[in-house]
């Protein structure tokens, strides 16, 4: 168990942007597999199970895994780990990342912006303005698929993230409310699927926080470390 607390923290420290030949990696990694180990026996001394033990001795060694990268980068780039010292080191820009962000809020802005306009065209020319609100519904539902479409562009699929299920929740939501009040008349009463929707995104949130913490993680980062280390398990 103990040389598989080793490889995951190389692999993550690997994963954090540390170089395998940096001056002190192979020291990092003996001194947080020390660490890992000594809580791993610990934990399994008080009574747990193989794979408690694993997870909180991973858990244990997470904050000094992140700052051991921070100094490996600064001995990469020959300041002797000062970018350690005091605040972590900054995180460098991903061009294509950024022009990404960019254009995605770009076309949340154009949407928002759209429909406002339309809003009060299509208002004051016809008058209906009792229907015409309508078209923020509308917004609101464009804006979930964007995010969609955006996540999927970085290799998201839509069930991957729960913001996304939480997106497809709302999107339901929107297209039920249309369909049964165009086909009902009763617009008085169809708002209620939006309480009903409420408490769909609860219960999901409420889910979603369960399975973090009986993972022993916040972070998402620590959620995917976390389902990598069971499939793991499971193979063994």
């Amino acid at each position: 168990m103990k040389d598989k607390l080793r490889d995951h923290i190389e692999r993550s420290l690997l994963r954090r942007g540390a170089l395998k030949d940096a001056a002190q990696f192979g020291e990092t990694v003996d001194r947080l597999t020390g660490a890992a180990g000594d809580e791993y026996d610990r934990i399994i001394a008080a009574g747990k199970t193989d794979l408690e033990a694993y997870r909180g001795a991973v858990e244990k060694v997470t904050p000094e895994l992140n700052r051991s990268v921070a100094f490996l980068k600064g001995t990469e780039n020959g300041n002797g780990g000062a970018d350690s010292v005091g605040a972590p080191a900054e995180k460098e820009k991903d061009p294509e990342k950024e022009a990404i962000s960019t254009l995605e809020s770009t076309a949340h802005a154009v949407l928002w912006l759209v429909t406002v306009i339309a809003y009060f065209a299509v208002s004051f020319i016809f008058g209906h303005w009792n229907i015409t609100w309508i078209m923020f519904l509308s917004a609101a539902a464009g804006s979930v698929v964007i995010d969609m479409v955006f996540s999927i562009n970085r290799g998201k699929t839509i069930l991957h993230e729960w913001d996304n299920l939480t997106g497809i929740v709302w999107l339901l939501t929107i297209a039920v409310y249309f369909l049964v009040s165009f086909l009902t008349g009763k617009w008085a009463y169809t708002w209620l699927i939006f309480i009903a929707a409420i408490a769909a995104t609860v219960i999901l949130d409420a889910v979603k926080k369960t399975l973090v913490r009986s993972r022993g993680g916040d972070s998402a980062e620590n959620r995917e470390e976390g389902s990598e280390d069971d499939g793991e398990d499971s193979d063994e």
